[in-house]
């Protein structure tokens, strides 16, 4: 997977309903993660996002605050959600997740794992896979 590539230590793309479609080692997004991640982003405006803001969103059993989320980019990139780790010790992790038609682009990014590359960088090559996907149907 590019997004390991691109200074992430996990990724991982699921569809709307949950399901697998690609993950690397030790990352199990679960369904009913995958599931409210893609509603919310999936979501007509920013008032449909105030729980998330409130009570984070939890990948892999992992609680993240909420930092970004952008329903509308001005370059016309898709959805987008960026958090940050709520567990002690690993502050400096960061979730970035793309909604795309029929699935989600999820990485984690950690500099301690980022090979001198930017969270910009992950963001920017989680971005690319997810129009590949888009202009793929899906």
């Amino acid at each position: 997977m590019k997004i390991l590539g691109a200074g992430c230590m996990y990724g991982a793309i699921v569809g709307h309903n949950g399901a697998k479609w690609a993950s690397s080692t030790g990352f199990a997004l679960g369904t009913a993660e995958a599931e409210r991640l893609a509603v919310k982003l999936g979501a007509e405006n920013y008032k449909d996002l105030k729980s998330i803001y409130e009570k984070g969103v939890y990948v892999c059993g992992q609680q993240y605050s909420v930092c970004i989320v952008e329903l509308v980019d001005e370059h016309g990139w898709p959805p987008f959600l960026l958090g940050s780790c709520k567990e002690k010790g690993k502050s400096k992790q960061k979730l970035l997740v793309i909604w795309t038609e029929k699935a989600l682009c999820v990485g984690v990014f950690d500099e301690k794992y980022s090979k001198g590359k930017s969270i910009q960088n992950a963001r920017v090559q989680l971005g690319k896979l997810a129009d590949f996907m888009i202009s793929s149907g899906y």
